[in-house]
């Protein structure tokens, strides 16, 4: 046998040939590239794969959102409404929602709704709003009543306000506008509503004397004292009563006022063992006028002290 470094030329020649090879062998897979950019893509058919396993495939793109209908739980929302007590609050044209949630909080009322509007924008709701509510009596408000908290702040222009004082009996009602977000070709947002209870402190009853829960119309109880130890909470006027006994004044709401029992029977004041307007006591009104009211006593005796709430109206 020839030693290899007896023919120059070899050692070429059988590199040439393995280059060859092998080039031929990856020709369906592989890419030209001249200069370092390719001067072709690799087809589906060209592309590599495992023993055993598919070859890769791509996801299709999710259609885009055009309506409200796509938007995950807006698929069977109808037109909406902020109620009577609200009327002049209102939505865009091509607005659908639904109510989210509805809860007390500190005697303070809440209503959230989720909404969602057609062919709009970020901006144009946010002026949609901004430029409507004014008009309706409801001015720009630095607060917003979150988690009855009258002073806590808004954190952005989008509160409003609408207050009147006492004794007109309207009470003050809050908006906010939230979490407005963009999703393809609508927006989706939520409109929070607030109704402000009326709160009255250390109001004192005298003994033999009438009070007027809403302060404004005929009288709606009468601290009836029939003896030195015989006494009565008895309701006046049409207005009625519900004895509800030592609980957390502020946990009572609207909603359980308006699904008690009441009526005209006197509530037992009695100065001995029988006594139900105990210090702590909380019992109801729905007075002539037709307002609800949450009472609870703060002192008992000839003179009853107590506090209280009147919901001027509810959702």
């Amino acid at each position: 046998m020839r030693h290899p470094s007896r023919f120059p030329g070899a050692s070429a020649i059988i590199a040439a040939l393995l280059i060859t090879a092998f080039l031929s062998a990856c020709s369906s897979t592989a890419t030209v590239t001249v200069g370092g950019n390719p001067t072709s893509q690799p087809t589906a058919t060209a592309t590599a794969t495992t023993a055993g396993q598919p070859s890769p495939t791509s996801t299709p793109p999710s259609a885009p959102v055009t309506n409200c209908a796509q938007v995950s739980g807006f698929g069977s929302a109808g037109a909406i409404s902020t109620g009577s007590h609200f009327s002049g609050v209102g939505f865009p044209a091509q607005t659908v929602g639904f109510i989210q949630q509805t809860f007390e909080d500190n005697s303070y009322q809440f209503r959230i709704i989720s909404a969602c509007t057609n062919g709009t924008t970020v901006g144009a709701i946010h002026s949609y709003f901004s430029s409507g509510l004014p008009s309706t009596g409801f001015a720009q408000s630095s607060t917003f009543p979150y988690h009855g908290n009258a002073s806590s702040g808004c954190g952005d222009p989008y509160c409003w306000y609408n207050g009147s004082a006492h004794p007109s009996f309207q009470a003050s009602r809050y908006v906010s506008l939230e979490s407005v977000t963009a999703v393809g070709s609508v927006v989706t947002y939520n409109l929070r509503l607030c109704i402000t209870p009326l709160v009255f402190n250390n109001i004192t009853i005298k003994g033999t004397f009438l009070y007027d829960f809403d302060l404004v119309d005929a009288n709606d109880v009468w601290w009836d004292q029939h003896t030195a130890t015989i006494r009565t909470m008895d309701p006046q006027n049409g207005a009625t009563l519900a004895n509800i006994g030592v609980t957390n004044f502020a946990a009572v709401t609207a909603a359980q006022l308006h699904g008690l029992s009441l009526s005209s029977t006197p509530i037992d004041g009695n100065n001995d063992s029988t006594n139900k307007l105990v210090n702590g006591d909380v019992w109801a009104v729905h007075t002539d006028g037709g307002h609800y009211v949450k009472v609870v006593v703060v002192s008992y005796g000839y003179n009853i002290v107590i506090n209280y709430v009147v919901y001027d109206y509810s959702f």
